[in-house]
């Protein structure tokens, strides 16, 4: 894999490049050569660029499948630029998005494209896919081709710099509750976890902390379904782990950002710690709410069991029924809207504060590229209301 480093030294800045330049040793891996610059990242980064060029050697990549399939065999077994291996479901999705780039009628072999095909092809995506689609199949090809000049199988990578933009005024971008729809949430869980049914209460001991988690460090449900007992501290929650496929916990986290701590108001941890004293259960994973057997909650069945109940709760969702007269429920959100919800809170406060930094949001919500964090949370709740947190504090009932 070739990839740049910077290495800090005591008077001066190094930029390491390491690549592969066809040699392997006598078990068959890799051997890695090294160039280093001391003055710009970009001529270290010239040099990667035209690394394939130079060290190019005789293809036989003669179609986008074979560009495609070499780009997923590294993610799968080596990992991209010093990244973990891809995880299998990961895998399965990155073949289902590029099924759409190998029925494309592509012009010539892949060492004979040019930009003008690049730009043929992204035209076609816009007219064929919605724009979601679109952005991640053209930035698939994308990497799938610079992994290929990295590997020195095709010279260059004419699909750099020939990128989609995200319409920010398109139906895909987030939806954000309003505080009062996040009071409502709150204290539905709280007359959940305090209602006169023993079944739903005894249900709730569990996920009524869950929600107040969710709600107060905006982790994914992949992460707060995980959380292990040491992970607890009296004033923060660590991400040290999450489920890597249903009914699957990894500790090795998609990226090295996603491992963090994240600041929570010890009101707010005391349902948490509570249920760890009174209804904790030992587990291979340690985990905090492991399911009555001590194996991991599954997604979808804290969304049937917890989030729908907890929807049509708070009055946050419609009454549908079909054809044979069943009542179906659709709740207004999914369960990612706390998190969406907590990012922005966290954006308004540094606002209010003048002390914005948007490298601080990227740590907390475990973003590995700033520009993520820019895109999905750039805009802010207009209401100023900030009467939540001590809403919620005045409701706890352990």
């Amino acid at each position: 894999m070739a990839s740049i480093e910077r290495r800090e030294q005591k008077t001066k800045t190094v930029y390491r490049v390491r690549y592969w330049a066809g040699r392997r040793n006598k078990n068959g891996n890799r051997l890695y050569d090294y160039s280093e610059w001391t003055d710009k990242r970009k001529n270290a980064q010239e040099f990667l660029e035209n690394l394939g060029q130079r060290r190019i050697r005789k293809s036989t990549i003669s179609s986008v499948d074979e560009v495609l399939d070499t780009w997923l065999e590294i993610c799968e077994k080596e990992g991209r630029d010093g990244r973990n291996t891809v995880r299998p479901g990961t895998i399965k999705r990155y073949k289902s998005i590029t099924k759409v780039a190998r029925s494309y009628d592509w012009n010539g072999s892949p060492s004979e494209w040019e930009k003008e095909d690049i730009r043929n092809f992204r035209g076609w995506l816009l007219r064929t896919q919605t724009r979601d689609k679109a952005i991640r199949v053209m930035s698939y090809l994308t990497s799938a081709i610079k992994e290929c000049v990295d590997q020195g199988l095709l010279a260059t990578n004419p699909a750099s710099g020939i990128t989609i933009k995200r319409d920010k005024n398109s139906d895909t971008e987030i939806v954000i509750p309003t505080k009062q729809e996040v009071k409502a949430i709150l204290w539905a869980a709280e007359r959940l976890h305090t209602h006169s049914n023993l079944q739903i209460q005894r249900s709730w001991e569990k996920y009524y902390p869950i929600i107040i988690n969710a709600y107060a460090t905006g982790m994914r449900p992949q992460e707060y379904l995980a959380v292990p007992d040491k992970a607890i501290n009296d004033n923060s929650i660590k991400v040290i782990q999450a489920i890597k496929e249903e009914g699957i916990v990894e500790q090795v986290l998609k990226s090295r950002s996603g491992k963090r701590t994240i600041p929570i108001d010890p009101a707010l941890l005391e349902p948490t710690i509570w249920y760890m004293k009174n209804k904790w259960m030992d587990n291979p994973h340690r985990l905090i709410f492991p399911t009555s057997k001590g194996t991991v909650q599954r997604r979808q069945n804290f969304y049937r069991r917890a989030w729908l109940p907890l929807m049509r709760e708070a009055g946050l969702g419609e009454e549908t029924s079909n054809r044979s007269g069943q009542i179906n429920f659709k709740p207004k959100y999914v369960p990612y809207v706390l998190r969406h919800f907590f990012a922005s809170m966290q954006i308004e406060n540094d606002t209010a504060k003048k002390r914005l930094s948007a490298k601080r949001i990227q740590r907390l919500m475990g973003h590995s590229d700033i520009m993520t964090t820019y895109n999905i949370y750039g805009h802010l709740i207009e209401d100023e209301d900030s009467e939540i947190d001590e809403a919620i504090r005045s409701t706890m009932l352990i």
